[in-house]
C-alpha cells in the first residue's frame, strides 16, 4: 500500500512537470523526487531509463498505464 502511495506521488510529480520531453531538468527532478520517496537510487535510475526508452514523454506513458506499471515492476 505504501509503495502504491509513493508511485501515485511520482505519477503526480511527473504529470505536473511534463511538457512531452525528457530534458536534463525533468530527468534530475524525477530522480530527486524518486529518491526522496524512499526508493533506492538503483530503482530510480532503472525506472527513469526505462521510461525514457519506452516513452517520448510522460504524457505518452500515461496513455499506456499498464506498461508504465510493468516498468516499475521490472526495476523492483
Amino acid at each position: 500500500m505504501k509503495k502504491q502511495f509513493i508511485l501515485i506521488h511520482i505519477f503526480s510529480f511527473l504529470f505536473l512537470s511534463s511538457c512531452c520531453s525528457w530534458n536534463e531538468s525533468s530527468k534530475k527532478s524525477y530522480l530527486t523526487e524518486c529518491e526522496e520517496s524512499k526508493f533506492d537510487k538503483e530503482f530510480c535510475e532503472c525506472s527513469l531509463e526505462k521510461l525514457i526508452t519506452n516513452f517520448e514523454c510522460y504524457d505518452d506513458a500515461i496513455k499506456q498505464e499498464e506498461k508504465f506499471a510493468e516498468i516499475f515492476i521490472e526495476c523492483n
